[in-house]
């Protein structure tokens, strides 16, 4: 065995050995990272699929900022999301603003969600450049719990004008880590000037110890309309810091461009009445009841 496969061999075992043996913080117990589709940063759900409000018992405030970078590629950008759900409806409210030369841009959303059995569904409302634009765009989503750990999910972007759809597949230990793939592409109906986006999206999340959580993804992005096509391969790296109390410490990395994001993060977890309760409905809808 070479140096490299002795070296690659080593990492994988270390990191299945931290996450068999670390004492593990499921993503209720402090601040969410960025997955995907399926797994949401929480704060943010109705932003990218309000159905996965239903799948946690938490709630959760969030505030983040990503400073303008040398080139001024990207702008300054400020978040403020609240979340809050049990296993059977969730809640989600949020502000994503951003000032680029001397111009600011207002964002809103929010969405809610419902669980029957094994199936979520989820509405959420965007409301885009409060200022300057009219449109208000409706999103609707839903998830399925194939088994205990495999979720599938679809979500319907902006279901009445620019549709376009979401497909996503994942895999969750759900103490530990998730993995997923999610794809994303426009639906018949476009306009001709309107720019059609199509996406491919890899993510995981992984608690390692007891204060802390990572996640990594890459996405492969393409957008076409009637005059140009343009495509490029996007990054993200993530961190989460369990500091005292009730409180975390965010940090996000993005490439292309190159963005920079830190937060707090205050939430709230379960009772331990609820833990069991929660627990007993993962296993009614395991058996299908």
């Amino acid at each position: 065995m070479n140096l490299r496969k002795l070296a690659l061999t080593t990492l994988i075992v270390s990191i299945l050995f931290l996450l068999n043996t670390s004492t593990a913080f499921a993503r209720q117990r402090f601040a969410t990272l960025p997955g995907g589709l399926l797994y949401p940063q929480f704060a943010a759900s109705a932003f990218t699929n309000a159905a996965a409000l239903s799948s946690d018992w938490y709630s959760e405030v969030q505030a983040l900022y990503s400073p303008e970078i040398a080139d001024r590629s990207n702008p300054h950008s400020y978040f403020v999301g609240y979340a809050t759900s049990n296993p059977k409806v969730g809640f989600n409210i949020g502000y994503l603003g951003s000032i680029q030369s001397g111009v600011a841009v207002h964002n809103l959303f929010s969405g809610v969600s419902a669980r029957h059995k094994k199936h979520a569904f989820g509405l959420a409302i965007r409301k885009n450049d409060v200022a300057y634009s009219s449109s208000i765009p409706i999103d609707a989503s839903w998830m399925w719990d194939i088994t205990r750990r495999v979720t599938l999910g679809v979500v319907g972007y902006d279901i009445l004008d620019n549709r376009s759809l979401a497909l996503g597949l994942g895999y969750e230990n759900y103490s530990y880590y998730s993995l997923e793939v999610d794809a994303q592409f426009p639906l018949p109906g476009y306009l001709d000037f309107a720019t059609r986006e199509y996406s491919i999206n890899f993510a995981s999340v992984f608690y390692f110890f007891k204060p802390v959580g990572i996640s990594v993804g890459t996405r492969y992005q393409k957008w076409d309309d009637i005059n140009n096509e343009s495509s490029k391969w996007r990054h993200t790296l993530g961190a989460v810091v369990k500091l005292k109390g009730r409180m975390s410490l965010v940090g996000l990395y993005t490439s292309a461009p190159d963005t920079f994001t830190v937060g707090l993060c205050w939430g709230t977890p379960a009772t331990a009445q609820q833990w069991i309760e929660y627990w007993l409905a993962r296993d009614r809808r395991e058996l299908g009841l």
